[in-house]
């Protein structure tokens, strides 16, 4: 993944890249309450065991798995997870909610019986599914 913030001009004024050794891709960028990023997409492939010194609070699981990661205004790794299964799930967007935390949305191709100890509050239908997630403000569930 590539971040770019660009200033009131358009020019450059930090840049990063996030990622290991698979294919990482972003799909939704939002500003935070704090003035930092919030970053949503996928990691296909293989894990990435740190990111700029931070170890992930869920590792990467097989296929490819939704990756969320968190960034202070001037682009530092304040934490980065991984949410899937055993197959493809991809995070499509993400939201800061009221409360601080976050929604992420994308899609499952498999059922993923438990998060961080939680069970889906509605169960996997088929070979494509919606999902839904909602993150406390430091990344877990």
């Amino acid at each position: 993944m590539l971040v770019v913030k660009l200033n009131a001009s358009g020019s450059v004024a930090w840049y990063t890249f996030l990622g290991g050794a698979g294919f990482e891709t972003a799909r939704s960028i939002q500003q935070t309450a704090d003035g930092g990023y919030i970053v949503a997409g996928f990691e296909f492939g293989s894990n990435i065991p740190t990111l700029q010194g931070k170890t992930p609070i869920n590792v990467f699981t097989a296929g490819s798995d939704m990756l969320v990661v968190k960034m202070n205004a001037s682009g530092s790794v304040a934490w980065y997870t991984f949410l899937g299964g055993t197959e493809f799930e991809q995070a499509y967007s993400i939201q800061q909610t009221a409360d601080g935390g976050y929604i992420v949305a994308g899609s499952a191709s498999a059922d993923i019986t438990s998060l961080q100890g939680k069970t889906p509050v509605n169960d996997f239908a088929g070979s494509g599914d919606m999902l839904v997630i909602k993150l406390k403000n430091d990344g877990t569930m």
